[in-house]
Order: structure tokens, then C-alpha cells, then sequence
């Protein structure tokens, strides 16, 4: 809970999402007296590699192109577009 404590979140606010967390498979809890300990089950990329993913399809029904169309709207630093470009460009090749 100190890790998330500079977030300003609320002690419950923490243990809800930790349950949940839980609940879908990406830790486990032991109880420890009268507090949990919280394991993580899985890695972070494969953690960052899903939220991302459960992101997209919420907010803008899974399609990469609606979401960075809505990043273009308010503009793109100079070189994002190069960026995104060239990652592109990595990963055509790497299909292939």
C-alpha cells in the first residue's frame, strides 16, 4: 500500500483494486495475521502488455487507428509522428 499511498488513493480505494487484481488472476493474497499480502502472479510487461489492451477496447473499441487519432487531435509533438512511424515500419518486418 505505500507504493500506491503517493497517489493519494484512500485505504479502501487500494484494497478494492488489490482484490480485484486478485480476483482476475494477477496476484494472489495470503492473509497474514490481519492484513494480506499481495504476490504478483504475473509479469509486469504481461500486466501493462493486457490493462493496455482492456484500454483500447473500452475506450475506443479496440482500434490502435480511433486511439491515435484521438492523441493527433490536440497534435503530436514534433518527431511522435517519425516515432510511431519507424515502430510501425518494426513491426511490418517483423510479421513478415
Amino acid at each position: 500500500m505505500r507504493a500506491l499511498a503517493p497517489h493519494g488513493w484512500a485505504a479502501n480505494t487500494i484494497n478494492t483494486y488489490l482484490t480485484r487484481l486478485a480476483d482476475k488472476g494477477f496476484l494472489s493474497a495470503r492473509r497474514l495475521g490481519r492484513s494480506n499480502r499481495y504476490t504478483p502472479l504475473v509479469s509486469r510487461e504481461d500486466y501493462l502488455s493486457f490493462d493496455s489492451r482492456s484500454v483500447l477496447s473500452r475506450l475506443y473499441g479496440s482500434s490502435p487507428r480511433n486511439f491515435v487519432a484521438a492523441l493527433a487531435r490536440d497534435g503530436l509533438a514534433p518527431g511522435e509522428v517519425d516515432e510511431l512511424r519507424a515502430l510501425l515500419d518494426e513491426l511490418e518486418r517483423g510479421a513478415k
